[in-house]
């Protein structure tokens, strides 16, 4: 593994690796904690912007730091590093747990690990479900979540973009031999398994919950879909699913032989004394069993009681029974190949780190109010040159160079010189430039949209440049840029690519060698 140089970056993960069912459910962030978290990032100076990720699978909080900031360590550790900041206490505090007695269920990463660590989450490589793929589309709406609210910042944004990115890449790219999709899936198959299904009731109208329903309509059975609120238009209810209000749940599911739960409460749904006492009044009915004989619970914190599971005839499964992955698909050559992408994407983030520090020092130069504003007052404009009239005066080395740089960008170019050099002459005789054998003066240039100086001659050149900034045409004059509206470049070209590049004035090598360097990489094409 490199050597953590990513910005300051923490996270803490409780997920399935280290934690069970009712271990993560200690942790499940309801709206009210998930808002307490938010609003202490945003209130904490050393903290610049927060993430979390809350899912039935792990709760994660990452978190980037300012530079004076002391990730992960308790002040105590380290009384000279400022502000000490460790995501696993932010989640403990919010929950009233005691770091200590919990802290072999976390793991915390950071720098470099932090990134490594999403992207293989993205792809679904850190999933219960090995390739699972709902994980990608939790993780965006995670960071879009996060930006809503306001907590996010340039740094996590951009992490979590490669991370996103990442993970579609390894997916579409690498074979992960994947199977089963989706922890919906799981549900739907167990389903499956049991004999004798005729109707099921799914708990909740949340993405997962609309995915099983769906498939067991598809399938034929009688598919009910509990509402908190339903009218029109309000909520999603896939086809061939039957709506019913969450208020009539149990009256509904002692007529169906399976039950599956997805909901979002903090709370428990389904408990064993009101399905009881439900059932106890519908018995009557001896074609149908009283209650359903499975109970499938995907949600954390759980929606079903344990309890239930302890009814005669009743099986209940938890999230992780359903959706035990098969970690041995991973095979050595796959790892290999996953860690390929994912450290293709860590030095993709060091190049934003390098070009984020380069915008900060541009910033801080920028609104320095002692700054010399003319100290860099030529843009590199990129702009439409076909058939844009020039006028190049003089048809010495340095007219050549410059007229056979103007000549690969279209320009209609007209020499105005007694002489020309060789390969001028066999420019003009084979038709790329018009040639008028003539001295200087002020009417050649009528029409022009660009005039450049380029005789041997000091005043004749002073003139040219004078002429053409009263008439407002471009110009530039070779021996004395103080009289030229723009600066002639040095130019790399490729038929992909068109580079320019210029100097102060004063550092002509550094520019000649810079300009080589630059022609090596883009004519050369090395960029691919």
């Amino acid at each position: 593994m490199t050597e953590n140089t990513m910005t300051n970056i923490i996270m803490t993960t409780i997920d399935h690796h280290r934690a069970d069912v009712s271990e993560r459910e200690l942790f499940a962030c309801d709206e009210t904690q998930t808002e307490e978290i938010y609003a202490w990032a945003k209130a904490e100076a050393a903290v610049r912007g927060a993430v979390l990720i809350n899912t039935c699978n792990r709760t994660e909080l990452y978190l980037s730091l300012g530079e004076d900031a002391s990730a992960g360590c308790a002040p105590e550790e380290d009384p000279a590093a400022g502000a000490a900041i460790d995501p696993y206490q932010v989640l403990c505090r919010v929950h009233g747990l005691e770091p200590e007695r919990h802290a072999h269920l976390q793991q915390t990463l950071q720098g470099d690990d932090v990134l490594r660590h999403l992207c293989l989450l993205t792809a679904g490589a850190r999933s219960r479900l090995w390739g699972d793929s709902q994980i990608i589309s939790q993780v965006g709406d995670a960071v879009r979540d996060a930006r809503r609210r306001g907590a996010s910042d340039g740094v996590l944004n951009t992490v979590f973009r490669l991370g996103i990115t990442a993970g579609k890449e390894i997916r579409t790219h690498v074979d992960l031999h994947i199977h089963d999709d989706s922890t919906a899936d799981c549900a739907v198959r167990r389903v499956d398994e049991e004999s004798d299904v005729r109707a099921v009731l799914v708990i909740g109208n949340g993405s997962i919950g609309r995915r099983v329903a769906r498939q067991l309509a598809a399938k034929g059975l009688r598919t009910f879909m509990t509402l908190r609120r339903y009218r029109h238009g309000e909520a999603e209810v896939p086809e061939g699913v039957e709506p019913v209000p969450y208020a009539d749940r149990y009256a509904v599911m002692i007529d169906c032989d399976a039950v599956v739960s997805a909901t979002a409460s903090p709370h428990v749904v389904v408990t064993a004394r009101e399905l009881t006492e439900t059932a106890g009044g519908a018995g009557d009915d001896a074609r149908r069993p009283a209650m359903p004989r499975l109970f499938i619970d995907m949600a954390v914190p759980r929606d079903v009681a344990p309890e239930v599971g302890d009814l005669p005839g009743v099986t209940c499964c938890d999230i992780d029974q359903i959706s035990g992955g098969r970690p041995d698909r991973l095979r050595h050559e796959q790892q290999e190949e996953l860690t390929e992408y994912v450290e293709g994407y860590v030095t993709e983030f060091h190049r934003w780190e390098k070009e984020r520090g380069r915008m900060e020092e541009s910033i801080q130069r920028l609104t320095d109010p002692e700054r010399d504003r003319g100290e860099r007052r030529y843009f590199p404009l990129f702009i439409d040159t076909l058939d844009r009239p020039v006028v190049v005066i003089g048809g010495g080395n340095i007219a050549e160079r410059r007229v056979m740089t103007l000549a690969e960008f279209g320009f209609r170019i007209t020499i105005v010189s007694r002489d020309l050099t060789e390969s001028l002459q066999r420019m003009a005789d084979g038709g790329a430039v018009e040639w008028i054998c003539d001295t200087y003066r002020q009417e050649l240039t009528d029409g022009a949209w660009m005039i450049l100086a380029c005789t041997d001659d000091r005043d004749t050149n002073r003139q040219i440049g004078k002429d053409g900034r009263d008439r407002d045409i471009l110009v530039n004059v070779c021996d004395a840029r103080n009289e030229s509206t723009f600066w002639f470049p040095a130019v790399a070209l490729s038929d992909e690519l068109t580079a320019g590049l210029v100097g102060r004035g004063t550092d002509h090598r550094n520019v000649k060698n810079a300009a080589a360097a630059i022609r090596q990489v883009v004519e050369g094409k090395e960029y691919k």
